[in-house]
Parts: structure tokens; C-alpha cells; sequence
């Protein structure tokens, strides 16, 4: 274990203070896991910075490679780039603990301009990382998924992650992989509670795109992001996508008036006990596909067991305060069948 005097003073100061810094004129990632260690190798209390990596490099603040299982908490990684992960890098088949952590304002960027760079925060291949009380924001990426990116066979399990301010671009509009928060390949996705806010790709899918792969959403808030097309979601290539209690709200496509905010092809998509309303663009596009949407609240009315089309009455959305007022037709209003709320009512529609 490697740790800062955060232990034992819990003053966030510190961790800004206790400052970890990349080697000067190298590819290689501030701190790097590569030796199979397990979970008594943890890290703590650390900012790490200044990574510069370049063509092919992978992990900007963190590389975790070769079945390594450490626990990083409490961690700054901020001002690194890489190719591939430029806050983290996770490979080889590892699984980390990623706990009370920011990885922000790192830059998946190449010298090589017609190459790709993924995964400006977090960048997964082929491992099963766990995400708890993370947030994820203020990065940039050329082409695929500025926030977070999991392909080959990746399972991925986020906790109150908060992904927001992400920003994937490409000089061709639009074409490209897109996926301006979350983009996954052929690979699993479970995510409970947090947010998805504010990012944005010149392609598809601004808070999330997969391809070939499964993702559970459920008690989470989707608002803000911005795409080309499908600004809240891109699912194609035999995907699976679960979507319960999540709000989902001013999201926009950016080049395009008659477009979707959600789009599912030739995949399966199933949403209940939410909220879609106040975005720029309210329709699904079902392009040989199976969908079903009940006791959800979608503007301009969906077609399906329970689903009602009423303005939910957020208290304050000038203010971002997108909970719910005492009168809103969206409380009491979910599936019945399902778990009662803690008040011991039917549960509400929403986050």
C-alpha cells in the first residue's frame, strides 16, 4: 500500500498537494500496475499528472495490465494523455476497485492526426473495472468516447458514477464510432444511480453508444448531452439495453431537425418507470428491432402498458433540479408489480 497523510487527516487538500508526477519525455503512465497485484495493493490520497503519451500509448495517469486487481482511492488523475485511456488505462484481463476518485481534464490525443484515440477518461479492454462514488469529466478524445470506453468482452460495474462534460470529436460529421459519455463494444455495462450530463459528439450517441453489447442503466440521470444523432442513445449489432427509473431530459441533436434522441437497431430495448421529456428531439427509432417501453412518462405519448404523456413537473430545470414536486403526475405512477418505495407507495417514474 502506497498512501498520502489523506489517511489518517481526510483533508481533500492533500490529495491535492501530494502530487505524483510522470516521468518527463516518456511514454509511459504515472503510475503503472503490472505485476498480477491484488486488492492489499491499494493506492491512496494521490493527484497524478503530466503524462504524455503519444502514438499507441496506453494509460496516461494509471496503467493496470496483466490480471492486476488493485484498489485506487481517493485519487486525483488530472492534465495526462495517452492514445488509449488517458486518465486510466485497464487491460489484460485486470480488475480494479476504483473508488472516491476524479479523473478529469485528460486528453486522449495522438501526434498521428488519422489515427484514433479512445477513452479520454477511462479506457477498458478486455477487463471487469468496479466504479464506486468515481466521477469521470472534462475530456476530450478524437472519435470514440471522451468518458469512458469498454470493449472486448468487457463487464464493467459503476456505483453512483457521475460522467459529465466529456467531449469526443472527428472532422468527418458524422461518421465514426461517436459516443460522447459511454461507448461500448462487445461488452457489459451495469450502472446504478449518478449521471450521465453534458457530453457531447460531432457523431452518435452523445450519452452512450454500443455496439454488440449489453447495458443495464437504472436510478440515474441522463440530461444535456449532444450528438449528430441519438443524443441520449445508439444501440446496434444485436445489443441489449435496460433502462428503469431514469430521468432523461434536454438532451439535443446538434446537425439535425428531424432525428432521434434514441435510436435501436437491429437490437432489444426495454425502458420502464421513467421520465423522457423537455428534449429536443422525443422519438425512438426502431430500425428491426424489439422495444418495449411501459409506465414511462414520454413526451408525445409511447405506445405501452402504463406509459402516460404529462408534463412530470420537475421543481426547478433552470436550476438543473430535476426531482420532482409533491403534485407531479409521475409519483405513484410506476409498475405496480415492482419493489414499493421506502415510503411504502408504488415506486414513481424517474430517477
Amino acid at each position: 500500500t502506497l498512501a498520502s497523510n489523506y489517511i489518517f487527516e481526510q483533508d481533500p487538500l492533500i490529495i491535492l498537494a501530494t502530487i505524483i508526477q510522470a516521468e518527463p519525455e516518456s511514454d509511459a503512465a504515472v503510475v503503472t500496475f503490472q505485476n498480477g497485484e491484488l486488492p492489499e495493493s491499494q493506492l491512496i490520497g494521490f493527484s497524478l499528472t503530466g503524462a504524455t503519451g503519444s502514438y499507441e500509448s496506453q494509460g496516461g495517469g494509471i496503467h493496470i495490465g496483466n490480471n492486476s486487481r488493485p484498489t485506487l482511492a481517493y485519487l486525483n488523475i488530472q492534465g495526462n494523455s495517452a492514445q488509449y485511456g488517458a486518465g486510466i488505462y485497464i487491460g489484460g484481463g485486470s480488475s480494479p476497485l476504483i473508488r472516491d476518485t476524479n479523473i478529469y481534464e485528460n486528453t486522449g490525443a495522438v501526434l498521428n492526426p488519422w489515427v484514433t484515440a479512445g477513452g479520454g477518461g477511462v479506457y477498458c479492454d478486455a477487463s471487469s473495472p468496479s466504479f464506486i462514488d468515481v466521477q469521470i469529466f472534462s475530456h476530450e478524445a478524437l472519435e470514440i468516447a471522451a468518458g469512458f470506453m469498454a470493449l472486448n468482452s468487457s463487464v464493467a460495474t459503476m456505483e453512483n458514477v457521475q460522467i459529465y462534460d466529456n467531449i469526443s470529436t472527428s472532422d468527418c460529421i458524422p461518421c465514426g464510432p461517436g459516443g460522447g459519455g459511454i461507448f461500448l463494444a462487445n461488452s457489459e455495462l451495469l450502472l446504478t444511480g449518478g449521471s450521465i450530463i453534458g457530453n457531447s459528439t460531432t457523431q452518435f450517441g452523445g450519452a452512450l453508444k454500443l455496439i454488440q453489447s449489453t447495458a443495464s442503466l437504472s436510478q440515474a440521470l441522463i440530461a444535456q448531452n449532444q450528438a449528430s444523432d441519438a443524443s441520449i442513445l445508439w444501440a446496434d449489432n444485436d445489443s441489449h439495453v435496460t433502462l428503469d427509473h431514469l430521468t432523461i431530459t434536454e438532451n439535443e441533436e446538434l446537425y439535425c431537425t428531424v432525428c432521434n434522441s434514441i435510436t435501436v437497431e437491429n437490437s432489444e430495448m426495454q425502458m420502464s418507470n421513467s421520465i423522457v421529456w423537455g428534449n429536443y428531439n422525443a422519438g425512438v427509432q426502431n430500425i428491426n428491432s424489439m422495444i418495449d417501453i411501459s409506465f414511462t412518462d414520454f413526451f408525445g405519448g409511447m405506445a405501452g402498458n402504463g406509459n402516460i404523456n404529462m408534463d412530470p413537473l420537475f421543481v426547478s430545470p433552470l436550476n438543473e433540479d430535476y426531482t420532482l414536486m409533491a403534485e407531479s403526475p409521475c409519483i405513484d405512477a410506476g409498475n405496480p408489480g415492482v419493489d414499493l418505495d421506502p415510503d411504502n407507495t408504488i415506486t414513481d417514474m424517474g430517477a
